[in-house]
């Protein structure tokens, strides 16, 4: 692969994937960073909740766009659950039992949750909803050129590309074993070239997994390499 080809799928593959790696920065900041448990006047305390009125809807609280944490009042005390609302999910909006409120009980933080240990479990809970919404594991690292390129050639498939299969093989056999752990944001293009000057330099993969001399490389200024000489010629 050369480096004009390398740079134009790399550059597909930036644009194709650059909504993603925004969400999913979003989830890895969320692992180092603890959210602060949102304030409501109503359900904060045993107390505060004691004065709601019993129905079956949950008395909802968004925690961030298409998250929130409900509390759910019933006769004999009341319980959390939590929803998930995304557009692209099928279906787009899924709930989940987070378990009962301390109420009644104190809380245990497993069973019985007080207001801000359902809020942990809510925001917990929200990176499996992202998998069952979408499909897709939430990143909760950094988003690596391996994660990148089996987004695209996923989306290539998806598309019917008839070229998937070749580009899979030939990213698993030269770009993810020196480039697959990279960080996606620092790929460089002096990156690309020392990566270039790699695969110069390490034998051709020939049919049948058999290794051979790899021909001359061009020029990068683009400009070709001397002519071969003719057989018989000297």
């Amino acid at each position: 692969m050369s480096l004009v080809s390398l740079l134009a799928v790399v550059g597909v593959v930036l644009a194709r994937i650059s909504r993603r790696f925004h969400v999913n920065s979003n989830h890895a900041e969320s692992e180092s960073v603890m959210p602060r448990t949102k304030e409501s006047s109503r359900l904060n305390s045993r107390t505060a909740r004691l004065e709601l009125a019993v129905k079956p809807e949950p008395y909802w609280l968004v925690l961030e766009k298409g998250r929130a944490i409900g509390y759910r009042k019933g006769i004999k005390g009341g319980a959390w659950v939590a929803r998930y609302y995304n557009a692209a999910g099928v279906p787009p909006t899924i709930f989940k039992t987070l378990g009962a409120a301390d109420d009644t009980s104190d809380s245990d933080g497993k069973m019985v949750l007080s207001f801000a240990q359902a809020q942990a479990a809510a925001r917990k809970w929200f990176e499996t909803a992202y998998h069952l919404a979408t499909g897709e594991l939430a990143q909760t690292g950094a988003y690596t050129i391996a994660d990148a390129v089996e987004d695209y050639i996923v989306d290539r498939k998806r598309n019917g590309a008839k070229t998937a299969d070749r580009m899979a093989y030939d990213f698993n056999a030269r770009v993810l074993p020196s480039l697959g752990t990279l960080p996606l944001d620092r790929l460089t293009r002096k990156r690309i070239e020392l990566w270039m000057d790699e695969v110069a330099a390490s034998p051709i993969r020939l049919r049948g997994g058999k290794e051979g001399r790899r021909p001359r490389r061009p020029m990068r200024s683009g400009r070709a390499g001397p002519a071969p000489t003719a057989p018989g010629r000297t």
